[in-house]
């Protein structure tokens, strides 16, 4: 699963066949409400990180 066209409020995803395969996901149509949990460890490099990015 990746976001992509993110904006304040909302955003698309990509999602791989294998990941519409074996979940849910295939089946939704657009506009699907749907449980997304964040990656903690990434949001955790994101703020070491943004010190050093331009």
């Amino acid at each position: 699963l990746t976001a992509f066209d993110i904006t304040d409020d909302t955003f698309r995803v990509a999602v791989i066949p294998h990941t519409a395969e074996v979940t849910t996901l295939g089946f939704r149509p657009a506009g699907s409400k749907v449980n997304l949990e964040m990656d903690v460890l990434a949001k955790h490099i994101e703020r070491l990180v943004a010190p050093y990015q331009k």
